[in-house]
């Protein structure tokens, strides 16, 4: 292959993909409290995933006075990483994450499936490394601390070899391990030895054990569903107590997980939640809670029986005078206190729920680590409401009017000011403060999809999480103005079809889109047993719109993804309607199941099935050479239309690898001179300590470093603005240069940013694909890696070949040539090639001629 020298030429200002400079609003949201214990004196022990209290850095782990105020004489050595501690839906219960040992030291634990990892801190937060030495410290064979009584710390001991867990205690003062005291296994009535997986305190020194079969893969997140489970009380020396008889239960259903809740009298409650098979209907479905003591009577009834919708998130805890708290009956958003005969004690006034739920030493609550009331349910007096804090998480990125942004997130404060859930930015990066919107109680905002003129369509769903939630509240969609208030010229949408004064349940709405002229399409789910969708469009007065026999409602019966073309037509699946909503007799030619992402600049649509891309021209022609042969992991991407017929998009690593950011070239393939920042999560907040607390061990801050799974992109003209759940290069949100690399050298020194290796000359290969620099920059292949750069058979008969061309190279010209016996080669004649393409890739079919022939690009300095 014959090369000429290529122009040079610089690209201005930043490199493309490079991180923009600017200040930018410090997005902040809720601090979450995963784990709480009642520590030494009146104070509160926190873990979670916060990066600060009352505005003072914490990694993820504080001790709180009597006030709530931060106690900064705790100044932890190791941190809590994020999601370290969080609790599986339902509330299966762990072993304690926090353990005070009661002479102010604390132990600290987290764990995984197979992997456990403790400490011990001092008062002061500093590790006790010499602390329980004979005690496994983590991995395949760990110690998972159980309780503290009297002198002794009991923990469930996991050996390195295949002998079975056995429930241990050393001494809390000394750290000598009890060797004459084990427990190996739990006994039912019959004698059956079952595997000892958890313990509670009993009274007297005695204490309980609850164990499932032998051949239960159950570790930590023990008495899962389908789990028998034998619970034995046993005397201070580890002997069954025999004036006990075991009881056993059984877990059905799917979702949660049995919990026993231990009191300070000694007594133990068992929480077991009931749910009869799997089931497919969106709408929500009920479980029971069967609540009761445990106790030697095999034919006790539960004291508490409950049915509850599916999807309630369920909370309980216990209090010191064994009371029960929970949300077992509507409204499931408050928590009331039953007594242990199942009645419910009117005394405590009821409180609003939280994920977790502690019993102090007082008699009081603490409620999701943040709220403390007294024994009756009044707040207490004296306690100020903790505010923890962490970096928000920006879940999509919008264009408003001239340039300005909208963000919609999990955002609770701006730069120290109040926030909502969806903000405002200004194209300089400042925040809106004019604009403010805030939910109804009850509501999170899902969707965002603004209009031309700066007012936005909002699709708010329940609190729950669900397209409908156990309070009977329906996702619905709002508009609000351009100053965030709600317009009451459209009535909120909540996919209720009115006729002849009958109501018909329409669906639950999962999505929208918005066209410029103030239409909306709407994402509805059908109610069926299988999960189908179809897609409404609704006027902007609110109303559906009508059309056909019966006045029959404009419906889009396809479980395909839509995207609104700027012109207002749209796309559902592969057919196109125009802005009236009637199909316009264009359906492209591509497989079943294709899905638009994407309308580029020059109006093509970019579609994706399986993760292969293809261009679909204003008429409806395929192009399925865009993107080449390469194969994208495109489920759960974000997409952004750039300059030029290129297109922004992000590759999800499900855990694999760094999210990366890629620009594709008008022809669908990877453009190598934007080279975006590799966006990471910290864990904790930078600064405070060295080493985390993670479910694999105690891990060196720099290896605790998480992988975004929130990446959402906008392009406005000159910006690639990114927002999600990272906190590198800069927390939340930052906008990264794009631009044009012209010429060699610019497009050298871009796509060598941040490599650290590799030669620059153009004579040079270092991919070892057997193109140089100077032929990748050619073709705008990648000269960092294999890309598949050459000729490549299109088509057979006739036979045609293609290779990519670098639309942003006008100075570099190719010619074919042939050869017969791969030696001698001359330029091919109109007689033997004919060239076609339309400048985004080179394309040529090999006319009539002899049956052995060899074809060449030859690439020389020159105009095309």
């Amino acid at each position: 292959m014959a090369l000429g020298l290529a122009a040079a030429g610089g690209v201005r200002g930043q490199q493309p993909g490079g991180v923009l400079p600017g200040a930018l609003p410090s997005f902040q949201t809720d601090g979450v409290v995963y784990e709480a214990a009642a520590g030494p004196g009146d104070t509160v022990m926190l873990a979670g995933d916060f990066w600060s209290v009352n505005g003072t850095p914490a990694p993820g782990l504080a001790q709180l006075a009597a006030t709530g105020a931060l106690r900064e004489s705790f100044r932890p050595a190791v941190g809590v990483g994020d999601s370290v501690m969080s609790p599986w839906f339902g509330g299966v219960e762990k072993s304690p994450g926090l353990l005070p040992l009661g002479d102010g030291r604390l132990l600290l634990a987290a764990y995984s499936w197979d992997a456990a990892a403790w400490t011990v801190l001092d008062a002061g937060g500093a590790e006790r490394a010499g602390d329980f030495p004979s005690l496994l410290r983590g991995g395949a064979g760990r110690t998972e601390p159980q309780f503290v009584q009297g002198d002794w710390l009991y923990v469930l001991q996991r050996p390195p070899s295949l002998q079975g867990p056995a429930l241990v205690r050393a001494s809390v003062a000394t750290g000598a391990e009890d060797a004459a005291f084990a427990v190996r296994s739990v006994e039912n009535q019959a004698g059956t030895s079952f595997q000892i997986t958890r313990a509670w305190p009993a009274d007297g020194g005695r204490f309980w054990a609850g164990g499932v079969p032998l051949f239960d893969p159950s570790l930590v997140d023990t008495f899962r569903t389908g789990t028998r489970i034998v619970v034995a009380r046993h005397a201070p020396d580890g002997a069954r107590d025999a004036s006990f008889l075991p009881q056993e239960y059984y877990q059905e259903g799917y979702w949660g997980g049995t919990r026993f809740l231990p009191a300070s009298d000694g007594s133990l409650l068992r929480v077991i939640p009931q749910n009869w098979g799997w089931n497919y209907t969106p709408s929500p479905t009920t479980m029971s809670i069967e609540i009761g003591l445990v106790t030697d009577d095999p034919g006790a009834p539960s004291a508490i029986q409950h049915t509850r919708p599916l999807l309630a998130p369920f909370t309980s805890g216990r209090m010191a005078d064994g009371g029960l708290v929970a949300n077992l009956s509507a409204p499931f958003d408050t928590l009331r206190k039953y007594r242990a005969d199942g009645t419910t004690d009117e005394s405590f006034q009821p409180v609003p729920v939280a994920s977790h739920v502690l019993g102090l030493p007082d008699g009081g609550v603490l409620a999701g680590g943040v709220r403390r009331y007294t024994v009756t349910g009044t707040a207490a007096a004296g306690w100020q409401v903790p505010v923890l804090r962490r970096p928000a998480v920006v879940r999509q990125v919008a264009g408003g009017p001239g340039g300005s942004l909208f963000l919609l997130g999990d955002i609770s404060e701006c730069g120290g000011s109040a926030c909502g859930q969806v903000v405002k930015v200004q194209a300089s990066g400042a925040l809106e403060a004019g604009f403010r919107y805030l939910p109804e109680a009850g509501y999170v905002p899902g969707k965002i999809a603004p209009l031309p003129d700066g007012r936005v369509f909002v699709l708010e769903q329940p609190e729950s999480g669900w397209t409908r939630d156990p309070f009977y509240r329906r996702a619905r969609v709002v508009r609000l103005r351009a100053d965030g208030s709600r317009d009451a010229a459209f009535p909120p949408w909540d996919g209720v079809i009115h006729l002849d004064g009958v109501s018909l349940d329409g669906g639950n709405i999962i999505d929208l889109r918005a066209r410029p002229d103030g239409f909306v399409l709407v994402q509805m789910l059908s109610g069926s047993d299988v999960w189908q969708s179809y897609w409404q469009l609704i006027g902007p007065d609110g109303g559906r719109i009508a059309s056909g026999p019966g006045n029959a409602p404009r419906e889009y019966r396809q479980t395909r993804e839509a995207l609104v073309l700027r012109d207002g037509r749209f796309w559902v699946g592969t057919t196109r309607f125009t802005a009236a909503g009637v199909p316009d007799g264009t359906t492209a030619a591509l497989a079943d199941g294709s899905e638009p992402l994407a309308e580029l600049s020059d109006g093509r649509t970019v579609f994706q099935y399986e993760g292969r891309l293809s261009a679909v021209s204003t008429a409806g022609t395929v192009d399925a050479d865009y993107g080449g042969s390469r194969q994208f992991l495109l489920y759960g991407t974000s997409v952004a239309p750039g300059e030029n017929g290129k297109l922004y998009l992000t590759l999800p690593n499900y855990g694999t690898g760094p999210v990366e950011i890629l620009r594709l070239h008008r022809h669908g393939r990877v453009d190598p001179t934007f080279r975006a920042p590799v966006l990471e999560k910290q864990t904790v907040a930078p600064g405070l300590v060295t080493r985390v607390l993670t479910p694999d061990g105690i891990r060196p801050v720099e290896q605790t470093v998480r992988i975004p799974y929130q990446i959402a992109l906008h392009y406005d003209g000159s910006r690639l603005w990114v927002g999600g759940d990272f906190t590198l290069p800069r927390p939340t949100l930052t906008a990264l240069a794009t631009g044009t690399a012209a010429g060699y050298d610019a497009w050298s020194a871009a796509c060598f940013a941040r490599s650290g290796s590799g030669s620059t000359a153009r004579a040079a290969d270092p991919d070892g694909d057997g193109l140089t620099n100077l032929a990748e920059y050619a073709g705008g292949t990648d000269p960092l890696a294999p890309d598949g750069g050459g000729l490549r058979v299109v088509s057979q008969a006739p036979l045609r070949f293609s290779a990519p061309r670098n639309p942003e190279a006008p100075e570099i010209s190719a010619s074919i040539e042939v050869s017969e016996d791969a030696l001698t080669w001359r330029r091919a004649t109109a007689a033997e090639v004919a060239l076609q393409g339309d400048g985004l890739a080179l394309t040529f079919e090999a006319l009539p001629g002899p049956p052995r022939r060899f074809f060449r690009i030859r690439y020389s300095e020159g105009g095309p």
